[in-house]
């Protein structure tokens, strides 16, 4: 998928595997479907900069503070949740980016907590289906706040437990 960044208008948009467009009943409907717009996946770490914007919108977080990364571990419940590479101590919210830290923005996002962390998913249209006018758009999931467990606003966070279309992830 190709986009104008300025305006979000498609540019361009190719699918694979193909199938002749004359002839679409020698394809199987696995090549026909338009996966840009069907078939969702969780975004994982491109969605830490919505979780950490979001923080930074509602004054939860500061640009320059130091939030604690628990040296690349942080247990929720019975679960924990790692740092791959580097086990940092503290990271600003600049340095959580850089390095990619779960662990940071799963802090983040407690601090935004459940319901402040959906509505600005929300705002930013994780969830919602665009309106394309092509036949068998679907939105990405974003379960309701209400339906979380720990588990789920920390992971959330980093992009793990939702689910977006390649449409939906280039229009945020």
């Amino acid at each position: 998928m190709v986009m104008d960044p300025n305006s979000g208008d498609i540019l361009a948009m190719a699918n694979y595997p193909t199938f002749d467009p004359n002839d679409p009943s020698s394809a199987p409907a696995s090549h026909r479907r338009n996966r840009a717009i069907t078939d969702r996946f969780e975004p994982g770490s491109t969605v830490k900069p919505f979780t950490i914007a979001s923080a930074l919108a509602a004054g939860v977080i500061g640009p320059s503070e130091q939030i604690d990364c628990g040296n690349g571990e942080l247990e929720i419940a019975e679960y924990t949740i790692h740092d791959h590479g580097h086990r940092w101590e503290s990271l600003t919210p600049a340095e959580i980016l850089a390095h990619s830290s779960n662990v940071g923005t799963a802090r983040i996002g407690m601090e935004l907590g459940r319901s402040g962390l959906y509505r600005a998913f929300r705002r930013f249209g994780f969830g919602v289906p665009t309106g394309l006018p092509l036949p068998g758009e679907t939105g990405g999931i974003l379960r309701h706040h209400r339906r979380w467990y720990d588990m789920d606003l920390a992971t959330i966070s980093f992009g793990q437990g939702l689910s977006v279309t390649t449409f939906n992830s280039r229009r945020q």
